[in-house]
């Protein structure tokens, strides 16, 4: 893979890290009723993915302000409570820890730091929740095709170092755990499809190699 397929296709893998993103908050009316962010990741998925059979037509259609409601109160159900939830979206639970806000937490917050990015104290979550480290990797992503686009490779490297460690060590680790629980526990379409090509995301694209950059 050169240098101009690499940029592709991590800003082809950053573009979906960014969908899921959205797709792991609680459901908004204005998201989750708008066809084109489904159209959209079923076809970076494709693209990706060429040979699998990607179908998000259980998502696709605009639910009603009743059909909302349904997927909030799922969403709650799921992840949130108040009472003790079948799939929770933190990591620290996945990973052989009983609680939270224990050592992955502070692993997860620490990486975040080392970074260069300071966690927001006024958001209502926890570091290591599925849709916030899901969004730092598109950042990661994100960061490093832009310092090859503008030629400082030994940044971009960096920062695909920083992606490479933290799915390997973290993210890729306890994700696909937490997909199997959500797709267990719901009998939504909507929630089953989306964690069921978020896990195969994560499992069957793996990132690629930094490529040899010269001159």
């Amino acid at each position: 893979m050169n240098a101009g397929q690499f940029i592709e296709t991590e800003k082809i893998r950053a573009n979906i890290y960014n969908l899921f993103s959205s797709l792991l908050c609680e459901p908004d009316p204005k998201l989750a009723g708008e066809p084109a962010i489904f159209k959209n990741l079923e076809s970076y998925l494709k693209k990706l993915l060429p040979e699998t059979n990607i179908d998000f037509s259980a998502c696709l259609n605009r639910p009603s302000n009743q059909g909302i409601q349904q997927l909030q109160v799922e969403y709650a159900r799921l992840f949130t409570g108040p009472f003790k939830v079948p799939a929770p979206p933190y990591g620290s639970l996945y990973l052989g820890e009983n609680t939270l806000m224990g050592e992955t937490t502070v692993w997860v917050q620490r990486f975040y730091e080392d970074a260069g990015l300071e966690f927001d104290t006024e958001l209502r979550d926890l570091p290591d929740h599925a849709a916030v480290e899901t969004e730092f990797i598109y950042y990661l992503i994100y960061n490093e095709f832009s310092q090859l686009d503008q030629g400082f490779t030994d940044e971009a490297k960096l920062f695909w170092k920083r992606q490479k460690t933290f799915a390997e060590k973290h993210y890729n680790r306890w994700i696909p755990l937490f997909c199997d629980k959500v797709m267990e526990n719901t009998q939504l379409d909507y929630f089953k499809v989306i964690f069921q090509y978020l896990k195969l995301f994560v499992t069957q694209i793996k990132q690629p190699e930094f490529p040899p950059i010269t001159g």
